[in-house]
């Protein structure tokens, strides 16, 4: 199995609309094996959009993860699948994928413990900071953040994560982050995906 990555790009319903799609993805990718795409559309578009992600994909090396459905990642060549919740347990997902990673969104360390447990391959720890970067910010969110870091494995920060965030992140011991608004709607998103992983380095 590859390395993971260090970057999730996570797409919306609204990314996936836009008519630029293509070109913005392409953007993201551009900055190598260090960036996922996590592709998140309408039901009646997914397909398409995980398959035109993973074209786009190839060239540069970078990974395109199906969203919640494993049976379609196989389907469409991803290099892994990730679950938003217990809807679809581990064991299930990894026998309908084959070989690649399994993510598991978490909220707790709780949770992250049984993912684990479960056989997941990496977690997404959400709403770690507000996701208004001018909200007021507690310790709390870094504080779970690196509880489940320190089960070992790895996790990426996902929730109001900004360029000014990213040394706490780091500290606490993240292997990496799920990004959406902050990176899809920067003025380049190419060069603000190799600043993000920059700052890994790679470790």
């Amino acid at each position: 199995m590859r390395p993971l990555p260090r970057v999730i790009a996570e797409t919306n319903e609204s990314i996936c609309a836009r008519e630029d799609f293509g070109i913005l993805i392409a953007a993201v990718l551009s900055a190598g094996a260090g960036v996922a795409v996590v592709v998140r559309a309408p039901t009646e578009a997914v397909e398409a959009r995980l398959r035109q992600v993973r074209a786009l994909a190839r060239p540069t090396e970078g990974a395109v993860v199906a969203h919640q459905d494993a049976a379609l990642g196989h389907r469409c060549q991803a290099h892994g699948v990730q679950l938003s919740g217990p809807a679809t347990p581990v064991a299930e997902a990894r026998r309908l994928l084959g070989p690649g990673w399994i993510g598991v969104e978490v909220s707790t360390p709780a949770q992250a413990q049984d993912a684990f447990a479960a056989g997941a391959d990496y977690l997404v720890a959400r709403s770690i900071f507000p996701s208004d970067p001018a909200s007021f910010e507690s310790s709390a969110g870094l504080d779970r953040l690196t509880a489940i870091a320190q089960l070992g494995r790895p996790v990426f920060a996902a929730g109001g994560v900004t360029p000014n965030r990213l040394n706490a992140i780091v500290a606490a011991g993240a292997w990496g982050v799920a990004i959406t608004r902050h990176l899809f709607e920067s003025r380049d998103p190419a060069q603000m995906a190799a600043a993000i992983l920059s700052h890994w380095g790679d470790r």
